[in-house]
């Protein structure tokens, strides 16, 4: 420890145990306990659902933007629907609900609802990826 370190408080052992320490993701975007059972304890196998998911993801969110645009109602409901299952699997849970709520708006033919309900699946799929980046 140098001198400044002793004055200016900090401890850099701790600090470094603290960075080698693996980072729990966020249980309200993907709860990696339930997520590990779904698969029985299969880590390598949850690393690869989640990596298809976040491959589908991007995918997805334009196809979503596309259907609005073209007002078929039908095919946006179909890929929050699958967008909902697949997240659920997952206990990716925070972007499960948005596609729910993306699935009855589409239903409901509700056009501006639609584009800020794909906006907010946009940013918790954005969450999500940052969260499956603890598994490596």
């Amino acid at each position: 420890m140098t001198p400044r370190d002793r004055t200016s408080g900090s401890n850099v052992e701790s600090s470094s145990a603290a960075t080698s320490e693996p980072r729990i993701p966020n249980p309200a975007v993907f709860d990696l306990v339930k997520a590990l059972e779904r698969v029985e304890g299969d880590r390598s196998l949850l690393i690869e659902l989640c990596q298809v998911l976040k491959e589908d993801c991007g995918k997805t969110v334009q196809a979503m933007r596309h259907a609005i645009a073209e007002t078929n109602f039908t095919h946006l409901e179909h890929l929050a629907h699958s967008l909902k299952g697949s997240s659920a699997s997952l206990s990716a849970l925070e972007l499960s609900d948005a596609a729910a709520r993306l699935e009855k708006l589409a239903r409901d033919r509700d056009f501006s609802g639609s584009w800020r309900c794909v906006a907010e699946i946009e940013q918790k799929a954005e969450r999500l990826i940052s969260e499956f980046e603890t598994l490596s």
